[in-house]
């Protein structure tokens, strides 16, 4: 048999503009690699000084993404953005206690109701998912709460083991996702 050589460079190749890729060269020293800028970007969309600044434009159109002139902070941008892909891409294994599913029952969704004071989000009368941050609970994307769009989509529905497993692990991503944003804004105000 033969065997077909795939050109790894077709698939590996950056789509990145002729002046892009000048501007980069030049303005650090050595170059960053693609997935370093890919996870600076991604870090950079999720600083929320960046997106309170540009609220309305992120809305219609792309807006500009500035670039640190430090080199380090460009690399701690970009793991911080990297690290943010892989939670989002849910590449990453918790064992965490939050979101723990609670009591036995019926596991069937009614109406999700949260409990500030107890931390506690309730699908039914007597069962709840344990330890959920407010924070946690009011995260949004695209102008709805993830953690109750979830539930909300499957109201009526009994919640599978897999169901359960996948919800913590949402919980425990964004999470995550809310430290490394703070974590970004720091640098960010500190540089634009």
């Amino acid at each position: 048999l033969n065997e077909i050589e795939i050109d790894k460079d077709i698939y590996a190749k950056a789509n990145f503009t002729d002046d892009f890729i000048a501007f980069i060269s030049n303005k650090y020293k050595p170059k960053p690699t693609p997935e370093q800028i890919l996870g600076y970007i991604y870090a950079i969309l999720h600083a929320p000084t960046y997106r309170k600044r540009y609220e309305e434009f992120l809305k219609i159109e792309y807006p500009k993404i500035p670039f640190v002139d430090d080199l380090s902070n460009f690399k701690k941008l970009s793991e911080l953005g990297q690290r943010l892909i892989n939670l989002h891409l849910l590449k990453t294994d918790s064992n965490s206690t939050l979101g723990e599913f609670k009591l036995k029952g019926n596991d069937y969704i009614e109406k999700p109701k949260y409990d500030p004071k107890s931390e506690r989000l309730y699908i039914n009368s007597t069962q709840y998912f344990d330890n959920i941050p407010e924070e946690v609970w009011n995260f949004e994307i695209g102008g709805y709460k993830v953690l109750y769009k979830w539930l909300s989509e499957r109201k009526t529905s009994i919640l599978s083991y897999q169901d359960i497993t996948t919800f913590k692990k949402i919980v425990y991503v964004l999470n995550e996702t809310i430290k490394i944003m703070k974590d970004i804004d720091k640098i960010y105000v500190n540089n634009f």
